[in-house]
């Protein structure tokens, strides 16, 4: 049997509700106070068929507090089935099941002013039993700070109830935690809500901490209701460290990870150099070798000279092509002539062999890790590339400083294409654009619209100091 079955089998009006406020209990006490038979009400809401319509603000502040974890207590109005309303003393709290909210609990009883010491006297007795069954401490102290009462588990406190009932809280806690709960006391008084606040005591094993919740009863006394929530600070605690051992564990991943990218960056691009000597080496010397045979067949054999004669512009824009794609290749000596100074020799090669008109202007000189420099260029590369695709007559590079990163810009007035439709992996290496980019620390960006040209923005993280001599090492 939970602590709702026991409640309900009380001689007090209880009425239970479930988070969205509709009736779950409701017991004979009830049946008698409100007027209502249980079968007529379980399943409605409670603060529309049990509470006056003007109270609904107060009600949804109350039950915001509740599902909190905190207690209301103090005078309500309820209205009964016959519409008469009543003033009815109420003690209402969080229900839990498995350690979560699931409810509210509400004990009621009709209040009557004219009496009221005698009334309040016979609310305590009728009280005192239901407040054992909520799994908190719960106290009564008066506006001075004498406890009058206690009802809930012994097992937290620091005496017996009879140790301190009629003492003070001065004379009971330590002198900084009873100047808390005076100076809360004093709150709950002038707010006319609940307070709550926290503090650690010694209970003998090792300190422990309490969440203390206090609400006027009347205007001399409140109830203040004390959970232990040790163990909760202590899983927060636990929880904590965790979170702050996996944080450095990612970062240390992240760490190996934009090395390992580094390295591939650079890795890719050597293997392009190696690529481009063997081309340079091998095959264009091999082409040359087949162009003075086909000069001695012409004059060996005269007879042979109109099949010469086709065959040997085919080799000459073969040697051209393998030429140029060994240039395009072979990464800049960075080392030497500085990223901008690889930039300016690409673009009058490049400018010379397609027509371009291309302007250049680094408005800034920084010194880039190698996998942002070689990034940059290829980048810059694939640029100038797909402009010339795109049939562009001009093209405008930038390169400006953008906090610790540098902004390049590549703007071209060629035909430009849709960005939310193109086939990223068939066009024009956007993709490995990108790619680069990323795997460089930095970011990429194409905006473009057919026939209003492709801009193609990207940056590129400069060096710190700490990265110097990694970089060293990167450069051999």
């Amino acid at each position: 049997m939970d602590g709702i079955d026991l409640l309900t089998s009380t001689e007090q009006a209880v009425v239970a509700t479930d988070l969205e406020g509709r009736i779950t209990h409701f017991n004979r006490r009830a049946e008698q106070l409100y007027g209502w038979p249980a079968t007529e009400v379980v399943g409605q809401p409670a603060a529309s068929v049990l509470l006056p319509p003007r109270q609904l603000g107060r009600v949804q502040e109350i039950v915001r507090e509740l599902v909190r974890g905190r207690v209301f207590a103090g005078e309500f109005p309820i209205v009964r089935r016959n519409g008469k309303e009543l003033l009815a003393w109420m003690l209402a709290y969080p229900h839990r099941r498995d350690g979560a909210i699931s409810g509210i609990v509400t004990i009621a009883m009709r209040s009557r002013r004219g009496s009221r010491a005698l009334q309040k006297r016979k609310q305590d007795l009728r009280l005192r039993g239901l407040l054992r069954a909520i799994p908190d401490m719960v106290f009564r102290i008066r506006r001075d700070g004498v406890y009058t009462d206690f009802a809930g588990l012994e097992d937290g406190l620091l005496a017996s109830p009879e140790a301190f009932l009629g003492r003070t809280v001065r004379e009971l806690l330590p002198p900084a935690t009873a100047a808390l709960v005076e100076d809360a006391i004093a709150r709950s008084f002038q707010t006319k809500a609940v307070t709550t606040i926290a503090y650690e005591l010694d209970m003998g094993a090792g300190p422990q901490i309490f969440e203390a919740r206090l609400a006027p009863i009347d205007d001399r006394e409140v109830v203040t209701v004390v959970r232990d929530v040790t163990q909760h600070f202590l899983w927060r605690d636990e929880l904590d460290n965790q979170v702050a051992e996996r944080t450095v564990a990612l970062q240390r991943a992240n760490r190996k990870l934009n090395e390992l990218s580094k390295q591939l960056l650079i890795a890719h691009d050597e293997e392009r150099g190696r690529i481009a000597s063997e081309l340079h080496d091998h095959q264009a010397q091999l082409l040359t070798a087949l162009s003075l045979s086909l000069e001695n067949c012409r004059r060996e054999v005269p007879e042979s000279d109109r099949y010469i004669a086709m065959a040997q512009p085919i080799v000459d824009e073969l040697t051209r092509q393998v030429r140029e794609l060994s240039l395009a290749l072979r990464p800049p000596d960075f080392g030497a002539i500085g990223l901008i100074g690889a930039v300016e020799e690409h673009i009058a090669r490049f400018g010379q062999q397609t027509g371009m008109r291309i302007s250049f202007w680094p408005y800034v000189s920084l010194q880039l890790p190698r996998a942002a420099e070689i990034t940059a260029y290829r980048i810059i590369q694939e640029s100038l590339t797909n402009a010339a695709r795109a049939r562009a007559t001009h093209v405008v590079i930038q390169m400006k400083r953008a906090g610790d990163a540098i902004e390049i810009t590549v703007d071209d007035n060629g035909r430009g294409f849709d960005p939310t439709t193109v086939d990223r992996s068939r066009t024009s290496g956007l993709t490995g654009m990108r790619e680069r980019s990323l795997l460089a620390g930095g970011t990429f960006l194409v905006e473009s619209s057919p026939g209003s040209g492709t801009r193609v923005l990207f940056t590129l993280p400069i060096m710190k100091e700490g990265d110097r001599e990694q970089d060293d090492r990167d450069r051999g």
